[in-house]
C-alpha cells in the first residue's frame, strides 16, 4: 500500500507579530517566535525594514584634550605601547595626534587600540613606527572619538511666521542642548546661555505666547526651565527686581501730591518679545538685613569674613586636584537670628562672591552655592559651576535668590562646596578659588514704613536697578500717590539701552517721571502675581522636570516638585513665563508621585505612578482645574514612557504596556511580549527567544513614540544592559523587533512635515530613517522564526521530507545567501542549513534530508535570516511542508483476541512485522486454545524494517497479539501482515493485516494560554 504524503500549507508569510507568551510549538501560523528587522509593507509578505542614516554627531568633550607622554616603545607586535605621564580616560577607538616625541618616527596620527592602565596601545601609523624602537616625551591630543554623549531628546519646532526660522533641537546626556535650523536641520550647534541640564531627557512642548505670533519651544529640566525660538534662548519666567526704587525731586513738572498722598514707586522688568512682565520691585520700605552668626568650616580661610558685614573682606578657599580622587572643601554658615521684621512682602538672600576655576584635560570641578531652609536637611542650588577642560572667571558679583516670605531664619543654612578631580587625566590639575565677601538676608516688611516723596509741581527722578537677565530689555515704572493712593499705576515703559546713570548712584539707572496723575489713572494697575516658575514650599523659581500643555485653556502645566510630589502647577493663560504662586493643585493621593501629563481629545490627563487623573477646567467658579480620578487604574512607570496613538494613550506601567482613551485601560502585551515584563508575583521579566527582559529600574530608558500607526518601545535590557526596540502595530495588534548597527536610545516622529522618523543614538549620533542600509552602508541583519508546526499531532513523530518556499531572493548571492535553518522538536535540535540565492520571485523546493538522513520529528520550524543591503532585499511570500505521519510510539502494543476475519478454526503460518525500534522487541502470539508463542525481534537501529517470524503448529478460532520493548517503537500497520489458512479446506493461505490501520485524529480542543 502506498504511503500517503501530506501537505501542510501553503502558509502565507503574513506578519501577525511576535508571540513570546507560549512555547514555540504553540505559536500559531502567521506569528513568530522571533521577528527582528522584518516588516510587512504589503500584507502577506515579509521583507527588510528601512535603513538609517546619520545626520549629525554630538561633539565629544574629550576631543581637543591633551595628555603628556612619558615613554613609548614597539617590539615585534603590530602595535605601539605608550605610557602617559598621568592616567588617562578610556580612549579606545579614538584618533589621536602625537607630537614632540624624542624619536620623530613616533609623531603622527594614531588610532587607540586598547586601554590597559597605566598604558595604552595604538596602531603603528601605517607602519611608520619601526619594530624594536622606543621614544620618550611628547604630547597626545585627541582628534576624534568613536562616540559622544547619548542623544536622549529630539524636538522639531516648525514656524509659520515667514521671518522666524524653524529648527530641530537635540538634548544629550552631557546636559547640553543643540539646535539645527530648518529646512536642512542637520547642522547642529550648542545653545549657550542656559543651564547645564542634568542629563535626563528634556521635557519640551510647543507654546504660543498671546503677544507673539511665533511658536516657542518651552524646555523643562530639574536644573532649569528655558524657552527657545530662533534668535532667542532665554530663561522661562522673568526675574523680578530685588532692590527698591529710590526717588528724589526733579525739576519743575506735573506731579503734585498736595491734594492726595505722597508718592512712592515700584518697577518691573519686561521681555518685549513675549510681553512677559516680572513681579515688581519691593515696596519702598526700609529693609532689615540679617546675617548668619556661626559657621562650620572645611577648608575656607577666614570664614567669618563672609558674615562680618564688611563687604571688602572675604573668606577664601582654593581647592586643587592632586590625583585621581575627588577633593572636596567648603564651609557652611548658619544660626541667623529670628525674623524681627514681622510679616514680609519680600525676602532676598544675597551672596557676594568672586570665583576663578580652571580644569584641563579630563580634570573636572564643580563650585556649588546652596541654601537650606530646614536646618541643612535638604539643599537648594542657586549656582552650580561645572567645568571639564574649561576656564571660568567671575569678579565680585552678587548672587541673589528670593526666598519664601515665611522662611524660618533660624533654619537657614548657606553652603559653599568646591569639588575637584584630576581623574584619569592630564597634567593640568583642576583648580578652583572662591572668595565669599558677604552673606545676608534682606527682608522687606509688609507693614514697614514706606519711604515716600512729597512733590509740588515737580517731576521725580527715580533710580532703578537694571536687570541682569539679557531677555529683560525694558523697565516699566509704576507710581502710587497723589490722587491715586490705593494702587500703583503705569507710568511708562523704558528700554534699558535708553537709560543712563544720571544723578543716581553707581549701578542704577535714572528714570524721570513727569506723568500727571490724570494720565497714569487710565494706565494699567501693577500686577503682583507674575511669578517665575515655580513657587515651591522652600524655594522660589524652582524648576520643574516635566511640563505638558493644556491647549483648551492656553496654559502650560507641570509636575515633579519634590516638595509637592502629588501636585500639578499651571501657568497663566497665554503666557508660559508667568506661574502665579496660587496656581497649583493637589492631584494624586497622598504619597503618590505625579509623573507626567498630556492633552488628549480636548482633555488634560495626569499620570501618577498608580493611576491616571483628569484635570477638569472651570467646572467650579473661580477654580481653574479640578482633578478627578479616572477608571484607568494603572500608573506610569517612567516619566517619558507614554505617547498618543491613533487608538488612545499608550503607557508603560510596572507590569506591562497599556492603552486607554481616558477610561479603563487595556493591555497590549498579553498575547505577545508579556514574559519580558514582571508578571504575577514576579519582580522582573524573563529573557525570551533572544529578547532581553525589561530593566524596569532604568525609568528614563523607558520610552514610547508614535509614528505612522506604530508604537515604538525603547528599553534597556535587564541582562545585557543594551538598548532594545519593540514596535507595536496599532491597526493589527502585532509586535515586531528591530536592532540597529548602532544602539538607538529613542525615536521621534517629526510633526508638521513629511513622514520623518528620527533616532537619537547612544553613540551621540542623530539618525533619520532612510535607505536600505544602516550607518556607513552597514548591512541590516534580518531574522524571523516560524512557529513549530506539529500537523495536529504534537506527540507523534512525522517524517519531514521537503519544504517549498515562494520567495524573491532579492539579489542574494552564494556569498551572501538567505539562510534557512530547520529546527525540530521545540528547538532541541537543528537540521542542515539550507541556502537560497538569486533574483525574481520563484519557487524553491528544498529537501530536508540534506545531512544524508531523513528528518523525523514531532514538530518543525524554520529560522530564516539574511543580511540586507542596497543590492540584497529578499521578499518571502509563502511556504508549504511535505511530510508523512508516523505511527504512534509505544512500548507496549496489544491486539485483543480477533478472528482476523476468518470463520471457525484457522491457523497462522507466519508473518511480517514492520517496525522501527532501538531495542529488541518481543512479539507474543496467544491463541484462544493452545500455548502462546514468543518471538524476540532484533532492534532495527532506528530504521524502518520488515521482520519475519514463523509460528509453530497452531489452531484456534482467535488470536491475541502483544508487542513489547524497553524503548519506544513504531509499528507500521499497513505494511505488517499474517499468512493464515482456514482449517480443513483446500483454500490457500491469505495475507491479512495483523492490525487495522492507525487512525489519525485531530486534537479534541484548542489550548488557550
Amino acid at each position: 500500500m502506498a504511503v500517503e504524503i501530506q501537505h501542510d500549507g501553503p502558509n502565507k508569510f503574513a506578519l501577525a507579530g511576535l508571540d513570546l507568551n507560549v512555547p514555540v510549538d504553540l505559536v500559531p501560523v502567521g506569528k513568530y517566535s522571533r521577528a527582528t528587522n522584518v516588516v510587512s509593507r504589503i500584507e502577506g509578505r515579509l521583507e527588510t525594514r528601512n535603513g538609517s542614516a546619520q545626520i549629525f554627531q554630538i561633539p565629544n568633550p574629550l576631543i581637543g584634550t591633551s595628555y603628556p607622554i612619558t615613554s613609548a616603545f614597539r617590539t615585534f607586535s603590530p602595535t605601539v605601547t605608550w605610557t602617559p605621564t598621568n592616567p588617562i580616560p578610556d580612549l579606545t577607538g579614538a584618533t589621536v595626534n602625537i607630537t614632540g616625541c624624542s624619536n620623530p618616527l613616533y609623531n603622527g596620527t594614531f588610532t587607540v587600540q586598547a586601554n590597559f592602565p597605566p598604558s595604552f596601545s595604538t596602531d603603528t601609523n601605517s607602519g611608520n613606527v619601526p619594530t624594536s624602537s622606543s621614544s620618550t616625551g611628547g604630547t597626545m591630543t585627541v582628534v576624534a572619538m568613536p562616540s559622544s554623549p547619548a542623544v536622549n531628546t529630539l524636538f522639531r519646532l516648525t514656524q509659520y511666521v515667514p521671518s522666524v526660522i524653524g529648527e530641530r533641537l537635540a538634548g544629550a546626556a552631557d546636559g547640553n542642548l543643540y539646535s539645527a535650523p530648518l529646512p536642512a536641520g542637520n547642522v547642529f550647534t550648542q545653545l549657550l546661555g542656559g543651564p547645564t541640564f542634568d542629563g535626563a531627557p528634556l521635557s519640551i512642548v510647543q507654546f504660543r505666547f498671546s503677544a507673539d505670533p511665533a511658536v516657542w519651544a518651552i524646555i523643562a529640566n530639574s536644573q532649569g526651565m528655558m524657552k527657545r525660538r530662533a534668535g532667542f534662548y532665554q530663561a522661562l519666567g522673568v526675574a523680578p527686581p530685588l532692590s527698591i526704587a529710590v526717588a528724589t525731586a526733579g525739576g519743575t513738572g506735573l506731579l503734585n501730591s498736595t491734594s492726595g498722598t505722597p508718592y512712592d514707586w515700584r518697577y518691573t522688568y519686561l521681555n518685549p518679545v513675549t510681553q512677559s512682565e516680572s513681579n515688581p520691585s519691593p515696596v519702598m520700605v526700609t529693609s532689615v538685613i540679617s546675617r548668619p552668626t556661626t559657621f562650620t568650616n572645611n577648608g575656607y580661610t577666614n570664614p567669618g569674613n563672609a558674615i562680618d558685614g564688611n563687604t571688602t573682606t572675604y573668606a577664601n578657599c582654593t581647592n586643587t586636584a592632586s590625583g585621581p580622587f575627588t577633593s572636596q572643601r567648603g564651609c557652611t554658615w548658619q544660626a541667623t537670628a529670628a525674623n524681627s521684621a514681622g510679616l514680609l512682602s519680600l525676602l532676598r538672600l544675597d551672596i557676594s562672591r568672586a570665583l576663578t576655576a580652571q580644569a584641563s584635560g579630563s580634570g573636572n570641578l564643580s563650585a556649588l552655592l546652596q541654601y537650606s531652609l530646614d536646618g541643612g536637611v535638604t539643599f537648594i542650588t542657586i549656582e552650580n559651576v561645572n567645568l571639564v577642560n574649561n576656564t571660568f572667571v567671575s569678579s565680585q558679583t552678587t548672587i541673589s535668590a528670593n526666598l519664601p516670605v515665611g522662611t524660618d531664619f533660624t533654619q537657614l543654612v548657606i553652603r559653599s562646596t568646591l569639588s575637584v578631580t584630576q581623574g584619569n587625566g592630564p597634567t593640568g590639575a583642576a583648580t578652583v578659588t572662591s572668595l565669599i565677601y558677604d552673606i545676608n538676608l534682606t527682608a522687606y516688611a509688609v507693614d514697614g514704613t514706606v519711604i515716600t516723596l512729597s512733590l509740588v509741581n515737580k517731576s521725580a527722578n527715580v533710580c532703578v536697578t537694571p536687570p541682569t537677565d539679557p531677555q529683560e530689555t525694558s523697565i516699566r515704572l509704576y507710581r502710587r500717590g497723589g490722587t491715586l493712593p490705593n494702587n500703583w499705576f503705569f507710568v511708562g515703559e523704558f528700554p534699558v539701552a535708553s537709560l543712563s546713570q544720571g544723578s543716581c548712584s553707581a549701578g542704577t539707572l535714572l528714570i524721570n517721571d513727569n506723568v500727571p496723575d490724570s494720565v497714569a489713572e487710565i494706565g494699567n494697575i501693577l500686577s503682583i502675581d507674575n511669578y517665575q516658575p515655580i513657587q515651591s514650599v522652600q524655594a522660589t523659581n524652582f524648576p520643574l522636570p516635566v511640563i505638558f500643555p493644556s491647549p483648551s485653556t492656553g496654559r502650560l502645566l507641570g509636575c515633579g516638585d519634590p516638595a509637592r510630589p502629588d501636585s500639578v502647577y499651571f501657568s497663566a493663560p497665554g503666557n508660559a513665563d508667568i506661574w502665579p504662586a496660587e496656581n497649583w493643585v493637589v492631584v494624586a493621593n497622598p504619597g503618590e508621585q505625579c509623573m507626567n501629563g498630556l492633552d488628549y481629545n480636548l482633555r488634560t490627563f495626569v499620570f501618577s505612578r498608580e493611576q491616571m487623573y483628569i484635570m477638569l477646567p472651570n467646572i467650579v467658579a473661580g477654580v481653574t482645574f479640578t482633578p478627578a480620578e479616572t477608571s484607568c487604574r494603572h500608573g506610569l512607570k517612567g516619566r517619558w514612557a507614554f505617547t498618543k496613538g491613533e487608538q488612545g494613550i499608550y503607557f508603560v506601567s510596572k507590569d506591562g504596556i497599556y492603552r486607554t482613551q481616558g477610561g479603563p485601560e487595556q493591555s497590549i502585551i498579553d498575547d505577545s511580549i508579556r514574559p519580558l515584563f514582571p508578571v504575577r508575583e514576579g519582580q522582573t521579566g524573563t529573557p525570551t527567544n533572544g529578547y532581553d527582559a525589561i530593566d524596569m529600574d532604568d525609568e528614563d530608558g523607558l520610552r514610547l513614540t508614535y509614528h505612522n500607526g506604530e508604537i515604538w518601545f525603547f528599553y534597556t535590557g535587564l541582562t545585557l544592559g543594551m538598548r532594545q526596540i519593540l514596535i507595536y502595530d496599532e491597526r493589527r495588534s502585532r509586535w515586531r523587533a528591530a536592532i540597529y548597527t548602532n544602539q538607538m536610545n529613542m525615536a521621534y516622529s517629526e510633526p508638521n512635515t513629511d513622514s520623518s522618523l528620527l533616532f537619537g543614538g547612544t553613540d551621540g549620533d542623530i539618525y533619520n530613517v532612510s535607505g536600505q542600509t544602516d550607518e556607513n552602508n552597514a548591512s541590516i541583519p534580518v531574522e524571523f522564526t516560524t512557529g513549530a508546526m506539529d500537523q495536529g499531532r504534537p506527540l507523534n513523530l512525522k517524517e519531514y521530507m521537503t519544504v517549498n518556499f515562494d520567495v524573491d531572493p532579492g539579489g542574494a548571492t552564494d556569498t551572501n545567501p538567505i539562510l534557512i535553518v530547520p529546527r525540530i522538536n521545540g528547538e532541541t535540535a537543528t537540521e542542515f542549513t539550507l541556502e537560497i540565492y538569486g533574483s525574481g520571485r520563484q519557487r524553491f523546493t528544498l529537501p530536508l534530508n540534506q545531512a544524508g538522513a531523513e528528518v523525523y520529528a514531532y514538530n518543525i520550524e524554520f529560522n530564516i535570516s539574511w543580511n540586507a543591503s542596497a543590492t540584497v532585499n529578499p521578499i518571502f511570500y509563502q511556504y508549504e511542508i511535505l511530510y508523512r505521519h508516523e505511527p504512534a510510539e509505544v512500548t507496549h502494543f496489544h491486539v485483543p483476541a480477533s478472528s482476523l476475519g476468518m470463520e471457525g478454526w484457522f491457523h497462522i503460518r507466519d508473518g511480517y512485522l514492520t517496525l522501527r525500534s532501538t531495542q529488541p522487541v518481543t512479539l507474543t502470539v496467544t491463541p484462544t486454545s493452545g500455548a502462546a508463542q514468543t518471538f524476540i525481534l532484533p532492534s532495527t537501529g532506528g530504521r524502518k524494517q520488515k521482520l519475519y517470524f514463523q509460528l509453530a503448529s497452531n489452531k484456534a478460532k482467535s488470536f491475541e497479539f502483544d508487542v513489547d520493548s524497553s524503548a519506544p517503537f513504531r509499528i507500521y500497520a499497513d505494511e505488517s501482515e499474517l499468512r493464515v489458512k482456514q482449517w480443513l479446506t483446500n483454500i490457500g493461505y491469505k495475507n491479512i493485516p495483523i492490525i487495522a490501520r492507525e487512525q489519525v485524529g485531530r486534537p479534541f480542543g484548542q489550548v488557550n494560554v
